[in-house]
């Protein structure tokens, strides 16, 4: 007998389940109280289909450019390319699923399962994205400030321990938060099957606020030191110069 009182018992939900049983429960409770209300957005489905498909061949142009030798011999391009494959497999959630969902009039109730191993890659993609874009800022100003640490920290099989930490980040999210399912009325993922029921966990504010602040701290720690250095260099360089300048004109006053 199913444990379910909404969802059809698949294997696919019970694997699903295995690791997030309380969630899945809490939204079958959901579901079955839920009006059945299957209006169909199509214009915006297909422009969302029409707006991913254009992004998704156009990463992928990228991509291919970017993965010749040349350009992998650079670091910074190593973590775009990370970065981009990341981009192009976050395109299915956000946009290519929402857009065949709208067309159909499927909310996460209807078509739990797309939802449930697709649609809740969202936050997981972007929480990777977002800890890979802070590993392309430390990189950035590592070269800033001292080119000569690059490949000491970032070079050979080292850089491989850079994206270990990220992919970590979002594997974990995924399989220990509450997953975002999509509303077709409202067009939005939420953290429940309707709106009103929906709690953002902290982590989700963490994320977001954290890689605003830290992607500005270490971009402004790094400007602010290369200032400074900047501005010590001219005043002491015009000390020098003005030295000289001295120098000379006592010089040639008591020739």
């Amino acid at each position: 007998m199913s444990k379910y009182r909404f969802f059809n018992d698949s294997l696919p939900l019970r694997i699903y389940a295995s690791f997030k049983a309380n969630f899945v429960e809490a939204l079958d409770q959901e579901c079955l109280g839920t009006v059945d209300n299957r209006e169909k957005i199509v214009f915006q489905g297909v422009f969302y289909l029409f707006l991913g498909t254009s992004f998704v061949i156009l990463y992928l142009l990228c991509l291919v450019a970017m993965a010749q030798q040349k350009f992998m011999k650079i670091i910074c391009y190593r973590i775009l390319f990370f970065i981009g494959i990341v981009d192009v497999i976050s395109m299915t959630p956000n946009s290519l699923l929402p857009g065949y969902l709208l067309i159909n009039g499927y909310s996460f109730c209807e078509s739990p399962l797309l939802n449930l191993y697709i649609g809740s890659g969202c936050f997981p993609l972007w929480s990777t994205y977002s800890a890979l874009s802070i590993v392309l800022a430390i990189n950035r100003c590592v070269d800033f400030l001292g080119p000569k640490f690059q490949e000491e920290l970032f070079g050979g099989k080292r850089l491989i321990f850079w994206m270990i930490p990220p992919f970590t980040y979002g594997i974990t999210i995924y399989f220990t938060y509450p997953p975002l399912v999509f509303h077709t009325p409202t067009a939005s993922y939420y953290f429940a099957a309707e709106p009103q029921n929906s709690k953002t966990p902290i982590i989700f504010f963490i994320n977001n606020v954290g890689v605003a602040i830290s992607s500005m701290a270490i971009f402004y720690m790094a400007i602010n030191k290369s200032m400074r250095r900047e501005v010590i260099k001219l005043i002491f360089g015009e000390t020098q110069r003005s030295n000289v300048h001295n120098a000379n004109r006592i010089s040639s006053k008591e020739s």
